[in-house]
């Protein structure tokens, strides 16, 4: 996590002042989801105007970059309202905060292991592909720069020859 990150969640400010669009547009979440957030508690209660419009505060934002990063990690929505519910708790729930995130990061480190073995196969699929078709223009650039040639014989009759290619790529000639 960012220095800028980290720095944020604890010193972001609590002043409402983004509108529940700047905040979906700096975001990338929807309207709905925000509701749906405060809704199920991963922020707390946002505060309103005089008109009931949603007012989001520095500390909001900074928040929800920090859920962003758990969902995007593959945090289950239940585990982020389990942290979110402990750090309402306070300082007496940091050790069960770190061990969730602990177990968290090596879920994370597993699947990023499966990941790269699976693009190693996807690039050896790959490369066998181009491989392939690297061959086959090989194999078709013969084939076409292989002309029938005619040649005359000594008792002034023509023959016509071609190469051809057979299955291991080796040229042999064929009287036609």
């Amino acid at each position: 996590m960012s220095a800028e990150l980290l720095a944020s969640l604890d010193d972001a400010e609590r002043t409402p002042r983004h509108s529940i669009s700047e905040v979906a547009e700096l975001t990338g979440l929807t309207a709905h989801t925000l509701r749906w957030y405060e809704r199920i508690g991963l922020l707390e209660p946002v505060d309103r105007t005089h008109a009931g419009r949603r007012r989001y505060s520095d500390a909001d934002l900074a928040r929800l970059e920090f859920l962003g990063k758990l969902r995007l990690t593959g945090m289950s929505v239940a585990d982020m309202v389990r942290y979110i519910e402990m750090v309402r708790e306070g300082p007496a729930t940091m050790d069960a905060r770190r061990d969730l995130l602990i177990e968290h990061r090596a879920e994370v480190r597993e699947r990023i292991a499966d990941l790269h073995a699976s693009l190693a196969v996807l690039d050896y699929k790959i490369d066998f592909y181009g491989a392939q078709a690297a061959t086959t223009a090989t194999t078709s650039a013969q084939a076409t720069t292989s002309a029938k040639t005619s040649a005359t014989t000594n008792d002034g009759t023509t023959t016509h020859e071609r190469t051809t290619t057979n299955d291991s790529n080796s040229r042999k000639a064929v009287s036609a």
